[in-house]
């Protein structure tokens, strides 16, 4: 019997292609936990997906107040501004150039200060240390063709993910936490004995269906 899970994970490259990317070439405008949005042409929709918004939340709901919070894959920033509304001291990273300027046009638009740069997960971190990391990554299986196509697919083998487990540790302040959020229709179990090899301890904090039935989950790392 086909799973809703299965059916979401077939249909995905199909409704990447004929459907989003096409939504995905012009500048819009949107809005998420009460912040006015543009997404510049090629950057994660935070709204066509759930785990933006989840995430988003889950973070504005944590005390974040005077601590130091890096969100990695920013896209349009939006779980970065949550966290500088929320009183952090914030920096925001993307591979993408063009997130890295829709962040900072997001930032600027909803008058919060927000440092941001293009980076490789940690490449351009160098030896900076945060109490609290979120990222929102690349799980679906394949190889991205594209910066817009990297905010989907992570590799072969959760690739990306590996990458971020393996260097993550080296960026947590010492009572440090990373959250990573995570479709509940990928394997999640391997995600969490991804970083269980790298030394740290995992636990799930969140749990969120929303549309189609879809189960968000967001892990909790730490060292």
């Amino acid at each position: 019997m086909l799973s809703l899970g299965r059916l979401r994970r077939a249909l995905q490259p199909v409704v990447l292609r004929y459907w989003l990317k096409p939504r995905t070439q012009k500048l819009v405008q949107t809005r998420v936990e009460g912040m006015k949005l543009e997404v510049f042409p090629g950057v994660f929709h935070p709204r066509y997906f759930g785990s933006s918004s989840i995430l988003a939340r889950f973070v504005g709901s944590i005390p974040l107040r005077e601590k130091s919070f890096l969100e990695v894959g920013c896209g349009t920033g939006i779980v970065a501004l949550c966290a500088a509304r929320a009183g952090a001291s914030v920096t925001a990273v993307d591979i993408n150039p063009e997130a890295a300027r829709c962040t900072i046009a997001n930032a600027a638009r909803n008058g919060l200060r927000i440092d941001v740069q293009i980076s490789d997960v940690f490449s351009a971190i160098e030896d900076s240390c945060f109490d609290v990391i979120a990222w929102n990554p690349p799980f679906l299986s394949g190889t991205p063709t594209s910066f817009a196509e990297g905010a989907f697919y992570g590799g072969n083998d959760f690739d990306v993910i590996r990458k971020f487990a393996k260097e993550v540790e080296h960026h947590l302040n010492q009572d440090g936490v990373a959250y990573t959020i995570l479709s509940g229709d990928i394997e999640i179990d391997r995600v969490e004995t991804i970083f269980r090899e790298n030394g740290l301890r995992v636990s799930q904090a969140l749990a969120k269906r929303w549309g189609l039935g879809e189960t968000m989950i967001v892990l909790c790392a730490r060292r």
